[in-house]
């Protein structure tokens, strides 16, 4: 069997420079501590923030990224909408040029890698 190299990911670069305008980043989580604990700990980084637009559900994701407005996507795996790697395989395809993190409470190696296989950056 012949292993494909990976595919290019995207590459998410961080907040800029001092002076510059804050990074946009899309928060995608249903839980609302957990978003409001994200959000307080990317805004309150040493200017410039990062500005955090955080939804709840996969369809309001997939409204948001059309703009391309964001430089990067924390993303939960189980929404209201949408469960599993599928739903990461929609944010790839609505933005595929997007880098996305997913946001996970497994520890299962497998589920892991299957996740960076399908397109993530990264899991914590």
């Amino acid at each position: 069997m012949t292993r494909r190299p990976p595919s290019p990911r995207p590459r998410f670069r961080g907040p800029p420079a001092a002076g510059g305008a804050a990074s946009r980043i899309l928060l995608v989580e249903d839980h609302p501590g957990e978003a409001a604990r994200l959000c307080a700990a990317l805004s309150a980084g040493a200017p410039p923030p990062f500005h955090v637009t955080a939804v709840d559900c996969l369809s309001q994701a997939l409204a948001q990224l059309p703009a391309g407005r964001h430089e990067l996507a924390l993303l939960d795996l189980e929404l209201p909408d949408s469960s599993g790697l599928a739903t990461l395989r929609q944010v790839r395809a609505a933005a595929p040029g997007l880098p996305v993190i997913v946001l996970s409470e497994s520890d299962d190696e497998d589920v892991l890698l299957a996740t960076i296989a399908a397109g993530a950056q990264d899991c914590f």
